[in-house]
């Protein structure tokens, strides 16, 4: 059985984050040489190729239910077998992103210290229409900001009690 810990949630939460909401929501390439795609589709070599990550990222085909946040599709046990590219919030093989390793380090730390003092609420209804409302620019932005409620946390008791 795997050992379920607050560090492996809280990864959990933050790749469904990503995949929901990517933060480079464009990946451009070209081409090195002929791809065939099968059933007659050819890239051919030197073209210039792009991928909508929030397109591969909520196929049902990968992730049941795509539009539905759930950190448990990334669980160890439901994470077995699902395509390696199937996921790419910040890009996949030698062209991922240079800094990803330290971003995603940098967001477990930052998200685990928050998490392990504050209670964080949604304001109502915000995320559910984050997605109409996202910037396109280099990265993907929500246009009129993320709206949240931080309460700190004193005791155990009252981290307990939280709902």
């Amino acid at each position: 059985m795997y050992n379920i810990t607050v560090k492996s949630i809280v990864f959990q939460v933050f790749k469904e984050a990503l995949r929901l909401f990517p933060p480079v929501p464009i990946h451009f390439r070209q081409a090195i040489k002929e791809i065939d795609l099968g059933n007659g589709h050819i890239i051919p070599a030197g073209a210039n190729i792009f991928t909508l990550v929030s397109i591969v990222h909520r196929d049902p085909r990968y992730f049941h239910d795509p539009e539905k946040f759930d950190p448990e599709r990334f669980s160890p046990e439901k994470s077995v077998g699902r395509h390696p590219y199937a996921y790419i919030p910040l890009g996949l093989g030698r062209r991922m992103r240079v800094g990803h390793v330290f971003a995603t380090m940098e967001a477990k730390t930052i998200l685990s210290t928050v998490l392990r003092r504050h209670h964080v609420t949604e304001i109502e209804d915000v995320i559910k229409g984050l997605d109409e409302t996202l910037k396109v620019s280099f990265v993907l932005v929500p246009a009129k900001g993320i709206g949240k409620i931080v309460t700190k946390v004193t005791s155990v008791t009252q981290l307990c009690n939280l709902k």
